[in-house]
C-alpha cells in the first residue's frame, strides 16, 4: 500500500485531526511534566442506593454522566459494569444481584467514571444485606436469535438460613402480539418458548421458608437470524415511498414518515407519518426527543418531497437532533425545492453520526439509502453499514501509447490523444448513483500555442466539478504535461477546489517522469487523494475504492499500486449475492452428521453452519467429507445424488478452509502490533511536548475554538491509518471501518477528545476493532457461494500472505506512529513552527526590528533564519510567458520562541535514516493550505519585508 506521505492518506489525517481537539487543549507548556489523568469530583453523583426493590436486590442510580463517559463498577472486587444501563438525562441505573458479586453482610461497591478528556471521578458505597432476606439472581442479560431460550443464573441465589429457596419466574414485558410462554416457571432455570423478535423482561422471585422474598430481573433481546451481511434496508423503496427492511414494508404512510427501531433487535417500536409542513416536522422532533436518553434506538425519516421553507428549517434541526451535521446551502436549497430525502440517526447522538441523503434538483441522486442493518458483535447493537465500495484504477497498465484507461466499478473508460495533441488530462466524473456523467481528455499540449488549450482545460475542469450534486472526479495526466501560461493558475484553483494539492499539480513542467493523479470532489467531507513524483509517488497513479460517507458522498480510500489484493477483496465482498447450488437435502444432512453437526436433528443445512460455526476446524472436516462413502440401504437418496452432493460440499468446504486460514493470518499482526504501540507513541508524544510552548492564553476559549476549527474543516467522517506494505489491510479498513458505533464515528477515530497520554490505548482498541472487522468480512464471504468460490480460489493462488507477519507488524507500528504524529502535530504545527525569533535576531521575520538610529527599522530576508526542515519551496504561480514564480511555504503563529529541529526531523527524515529514523512524511503533502488556517504563509525568495512579500494562504 502507498505510504501516507505518498498517497496523501487523508483518511488517516482525518482520524488524526479528529483527535487533535482535546489533545492540544491537554498539552502542558514546554518543560512541564506529562499530565496524568486527574481525579475530578462531581463528574458523577450517586443519587440513590436502594435495597430490596422489585427489579433487583440492590438498585443504584448514578446521575450527571455524559454519553461519552465510561462507567466501571466493582462489587466486592468483581466487575459489574453490565448491570448498569443508560436511562434519561445522563442517568444510569444498576440492578445488582448475587451473580454480580453481592453477598450477605458488608458489600463494597466502587464506581469509577472516566471522561474522554482524561478526568475521572470515584465513588464508593457500602451496603449491608441481612441474612433474613435471600439475595436473588436471574443471571446476565441475553441477546439471541433463538426462539426457545433457557435462562437462569450460573451463580445461584443466596439463602441466609440455608433453606431451600423456591423460584418463580414471570414475564413482565414482551413485544406487542407475542404468544411466548415460560415453561418450568417454578424452576431455577425456566425456558421461554415461541419467542418473537423483540425484548422480553423476566422477573425472578426467590422465597425462603419464612416467606422472605427477593427479586431480580433479566432482559432477553431476541433478534432475527440475519445472515452476516445483515438485513437489506431501503429508506425509500425504489418506485414507491415505503421504508422497507429485509423486503418487508415497515411504514408506508406518506408525508414525513418515520420508523424508530430498537437497536438490540431491530424491532420497529414506533412508526407513522406527519403532514409535510412545519407542524409535521415539529412532531418528528418530538418523537426523536422521546428516545434521546440512550443509544438504544435508531430513527429513520424519509419523504418523497415537499415545498415548505419553514418545514425545511425544522427538518435541519431534526437532523441535528439525530446526530447529523447541519445541512449546507446546497442541501437546504434542495429541501426548499421539495426534493426527497432520508435521514438515519440516533436520537440525541453526537454531531456527525447521522446518515443523510438528499436529491438535488437537476441531479441524479437517488434519495434512497440502500444499505444493510448489521448486528455488531462488539456493541451487541445494530448499525447501518454499506459494504459496497466500487474500486478504481486511474491508469490501467498495458494499454496502447497515447491513451489512458481508467477502471471504475468493473468497467473501463478510455481517452485518447488525437489531432496532434501530445499531452492532456483524462477526466472521468462519477455521480452518486455510480453513473459516469463525463469521460473526456482535456488537451494541454500540442502543435502551436498551448495557452488557449490550457484556458479551455481550466474552464472544462470548473464545469465538470460543478455538475449538479458535485460528482466524484477522477483525473490522470497523459503524456508530458507542461504548463504554458497564466491560465494554468485557473486550473490549479480547480484542483484545489477538488481537494487536491495545487503545488504538486504545478510541478507538471514537461518532465519525462512527471505525472499527476487525483480522486476528489468539491465540498467533500475529506480532501482528495492525489499522487505525483512531487509527493514521493513515482507511479503517479491511484488504485483504491470509493467509500460512502454519512452524507452519502463517495470518498476515496487509496490502495497499493503494486498489488491488487485489497481491491480484489473489495470487489469480492461487493459483488451481487449468489445462492449456493441446489443439492440433495437428505444427502447433505447425512454428510453434516458425519462431520458431527446436527446429530440430534432430522435435517441439517450445512451451508448455514459455514458462518454460524465458522471457527470449526474445516480443513479436517474436508478430509472427512472426502473419505465418506455411500451408506447403502435406503437412506433417502441415490448413490448418484450422494456423489454430486459430496463433490459440491467438498468444493465449498475447501474454499471455506482457505479463507479461514487467510483471514486468521490477516488478523494476527493487529494483535501483535498492540505490544509495541505504547512505547512508540510515548516517544512521539514526549517529543511534541518538549517542543510545544504555546505561551500565554494557551488554554483560553479562543485557543480551543481555533483548535476545534481544524477538526471541523476536515468533516466528521474519519478513518484509520494505513500500512503501505501489508497487502489486504486497507480492504479491511475500507469495508469494515464504517461500522457506526454509539458516537457514529469510524472505529479508529471515535474518541474525539483523546488525550496524548491515552493514544496508546486508543490504538490498541483500534487494532481490536480491525480484528473484529476482519471476522465480519470473513463471515460475509462464508455466507454466499459466489463470494466463497472466488475468494477461496484466489487464496489458493494470487492472494498469498507474507510467509511471516513481521513485515506487516513493522508497518502497522509505523502506521500507528504516523497517526500519533499527525494527531499531535497537524493542529499543533502553528505553535511548533514559530515565525518570530527572539527580539534582537537580525534574521527575524517580525519585520519590526528595533531601530538602530534614524530612519525606518531594517528589513531582513524571511528565510535566512528558519530551520530547513520546516519549510518547503513550491511552484506557486505562472505568468503570461510561462515563467514560474518559486515561493517558500512556511507556518507562522504569534509566538515568541524558535523550536529545535527535533519535530521536523521526526516527521520528515527518511525511514532508513541513521542513527535516528524519521517517519518519512512528505513536507509538500503536510504543508498545504487544506490542513491549516491563517498561519500558513508564502514568501518569494527575494522577499525583504513582511508587507506585500509575505502573504497568507487561506483555506476554502
Amino acid at each position: 500500500m502507498i505510504q501516507p506521505s505518498q498517497s496523501r492518506r487523508r483518511v488517516a489525517r482525518a482520524a488524526a485531526l479528529g483527535a487533535a481537539v482535546g489533545v492540544l487543549a491537554a498539552l502542558p507548556p514546554s518543560g512541564a511534566a506529562a499530565a496524568k489523568p486527574a481525579h475530578k469530583p462531581g463528574i458523577m453523583t450517586v443519587s440513590s442506593v436502594r435495597v430490596g426493590t422489585s427489579a433487583a436486590p440492590v438498585a443504584i442510580k448514578v446521575r450527571g454522566l455524559s454519553r461519552a463517559t465510561k462507567l466501571r463498577v466493582w462489587v466486592n472486587g468483581r466487575r459489574a459494569d453490565r448491570a448498569f444501563h443508560k436511562v434519561r438525562g445522563g442517568t444510569r441505573v444498576g440492578a445488582l444481584a448475587a451473580h454480580d458479586g453481592l453477598r450477605f453482610g458488608r458489600n463494597r461497591i466502587r464506581l469509577r467514571a472516566d471522561r474522554p478528556d482524561g478526568y475521572h471521578d470515584i465513588e464508593t458505597r457500602t451496603v449491608r444485606l441481612a441474612r433474613s432476606t435471600p439475595i436473588a439472581s436471574a443471571g446476565g442479560d441475553v441477546t439471541t436469535t433463538a426462539r426457545t431460550i433457557t435462562v437462569g443464573p450460573k451463580r445461584a441465589a443466596l439463602s441466609g438460613n440455608d433453606d431451600d429457596l423456591t423460584s418463580q419466574w414471570r414475564i413482565v414485558q414482551e413485544p406487542a402480539g407475542s404468544d411466548a410462554e415460560l415453561r418450568d416457571a417454578d424452576e431455577t432455570r425456566p425456558t421461554l418458548t415461541d419467542a418473537e423478535t423483540g425484548t422480553y423482561v423476566l422477573r425472578h422471585t426467590v422465597r425462603d421458608s419464612d416467606g422472605s422474598a427477593s427479586n431480580d430481573t433479566l432482559t432477553i433481546g431476541v433478534r432475527p437470524d440475519d445472515p452476516p451481511i445483515g438485513a437489506a434496508l431501503h429508506t425509500i423503496e425504489p418506485g414507491t415511498a415505503r421504508i422497507t427492511i429485509d423486503g418487508r414494508t415497515v411504514v408506508d404512510k406518506g408525508g414525513l414518515q418515520y420508523a424508530v427501531l430498537e437497536r438490540a433487535t431491530r424491532t420497529v417500536v414506533k412508526s407513522g407519518g406527519f403532514d409535510p409542513n412545519k407542524e409535521g416536522a415539529a412532531s418528528l422532533k418530538a418523537v426523536a426527543d422521546g428516545y434521546a436518553a440512550t443509544d438504544d434506538h435508531m430513527m429513520i425519516v424519509s419523504h418523497w418531497g415537499a415545498r415548505d421553507p419553514l418545514a425545511a428549517e425544522r427538518l435541519n434541526e431534526l437532523l441535528q437532533r439525530l446526530g447529523g451535521a447541519p445541512l449546507n446551502k446546497e442541501e437546504m436549497t434542495a429541501l426548499y425545492a421539495g426534493q426527497p430525502f432520508t435521514f438515519i440517526g440516533l436520537p440525541g447522538a453526537p454531531r456527525g453520526s447521522a446518515w443523510t441523503k438528499i436529491r438535488f434538483e437537476g441531479g441524479e441522486r437517488d434519495p434512497d439509502i440502500d444499505a444493510y442493518l448489521q448486528f455488531n458483535d462488539a456493541t451487541q447493537l445494530y448499525d447501518v453499514v454499506d459494504l459496497r465500495h466500487p474500486t478504481f484504477d486511474t491508469r490501467v497498465p498495458g494499454k496502447p501509447a497515447g491513451t489512458n484507461t481508467m477502471r471504475l466499478n468493473g468497467s473501463e473508460q478510455t481517452a485518447r490523444l488525437d489531432g496532434g495533441v501530445t499531452a492532456g488530462i483524462h477526466v472521468v466524473a462519477l455521480n452518486d448513483r455510480l453513473r459516469v456523467v463525463e469521460n473526456k481528455l482535456l488537451a494541454t499540449n500540442g502543435p502551436g500555442d498551448d495557452t488557449g488549450r490550457q484556458a479551455s482545460m481550466a474552464g472544462e475542469l470548473r464545469r465538470i466539478a460543478d455538475i449538479p450534486g458535485h460528482p466524484t472526479v477522477l483525473l490522470q495526466t497523459v503524456g508530458k504535461v507542461k504548463a504554458a501560461g497564466a491560465a494554468w493558475n485557473d486550473a490549479g484553483e480547480q484542483i484545489a477546489r477538488l481537494g487536491g494539492n495545487r503545488w504538486a499539480f504545478n510541478e507538471l513542467q514537461g518532465q519525462d517522469d512527471a505525472g499527476y493523479a487525483l480522486v476528489g470532489r468539491v465540498d467533500a467531507d475529506l480532501p482528495a487523494v492525489d499522487a505525483s513524483r512531487a509527493l514521493d509517488n513515482d507511479a503517479s497513479r491511484l488504485v483504491g475504492s470509493l467509500a460512502r460517507t454519512r452524507r452519502n458522498n463517495f470518498e476515496p480510500l487509496v490502495e497499493a499500486t503494486t498489488g491488487s489484493v485489497s481491491t480484489a477483496l473489495t470487489d469480492v465482498v461487493s459483488q451481487a449475492p449468489e445462492a449456493f447450488p441446489a443439492v440433495n437435502a437428505a444427502a447433505m444432512t447425512y454428510l453434516a452428521k458425519r462431520l458431527d453437526f446436527c446429530t440430534d436433528q432430522p435435517t441439517c443445512d450445512l451451508r448455514r453452519l459455514y458462518w454460524k460455526q465458522y471457527g470449526q476446524k474445516w480443513l479436517g472436516k474436508k478430509s472427512t467429507l472426502e473419505t465418506s462413502t455411500y451408506p447403502g440401504g435406503n437412506p433417502g437418496f441415490s448413490e448418484q445424488e450422494f456423489r454430486a452432493t459430496q463433490a459440491q460440499l467438498i468444493d465449498e468446504v475447501r474454499a471455506l478452509a482457505n479463507i479461514y486460514t487467510y483471514f486468521e493470518a490477516l488478523k494476527r499482526p493487529f494483535e501483535k502490533a498492540q505490544r509495541g504501540t505504547q512505547v512508540d507513541l510515548r516517544d512521539i508524544t514526549n517529543t511534541v511536548k518538549r517542543e510545544l510552548n504555546p505561551g500565554d492564553g494557551w488554554n483560553t476559549t479562543a485557543w480551543k475554538l481555533q483548535l476545534t476549527s481544524y477538526a471541523v474543516k476536515v468533516g466528521v467522517f474519519a478513518g484509520p491509518p494505513a500500512s503501505y506494505v501489508f497487502e489486504g489491510m486497507s480492504a479491511v479498513f475500507g469495508l469494515g471501518a464504517f461500522l457506526s458505533n454509539e458516537t457514529g464515528r469510524a472505529t479508529l477515530a471515535d474518541k474525539v477528545q483523546t488525550r496524548a497520554d491515552r493514544l496508546g490505548d486508543q490504538l490498541a482498541d483500534s487494532y481490536d476493532a480491525a480484528g473484529n472487522n476482519i471476522d465480519t468480512l470473513a463471515l460475509i464471504v462464508a455466507s454466499d457461494w459466489g463470494k466463497l468460490r472466488v475468494a477461496g480460489s484466489r487464496v489458493d493462488n494470487e492472494w498469498a500472505l507474507p510467509p511471516r507477519d513481521g513485515k506487516a507488524l513493522i508497518e502497522l507500528r509505523r502506521a500507528a506512529r504516523v497517526m500519533a504524529a499527525k494527531t499531535l502535530i497537524t493542529a499543533a504545527y502553528p505553535s511548533l513552527i514559530m515565525a518570530k525569533p527572539p527580539v534582537g535576531d537580525a534574521n527575524g521575520l517580525e519585520c519590526r526590528e528595533p531601530k538602530t538610529g534614524k530612519g525606518p527599522p531594517p528589513s531582513s530576508h524571511p528565510w535566512s533564519g528558519m530551520n530547513a526542515n520546516v519549510q518547503v519551496k513550491v511552484a506557486d504561480t505562472i505568468d503570461g510567458q510561462g515563467r514560474w514564480t518559486r515561493k517558500g511555504v512556511f507556518m507562522a503563529w504569534s509566538q515568541s520562541i524558535w523550536p529545535s529541529a527535533a519535530v521536523g526531523d521526526m516527521l520528515f527524515k527518511p525511514l532508513n535514516a541513521r542513527p535516528t529514523p524519521g517517519l518519512g512524511l512528505s513536507k509538500l503533502d503536510l504543508m498545504q493550505p487544506f490542513n491549516f488556517q491563517e498561519p500558513l504563509r508564502l514568501a518569494t525568495d527575494n522577499a525583504t519585508h513582511c508587507g506585500s512579500d509575505i502573504k497568507p494562504i487561506w483555506n476554502r
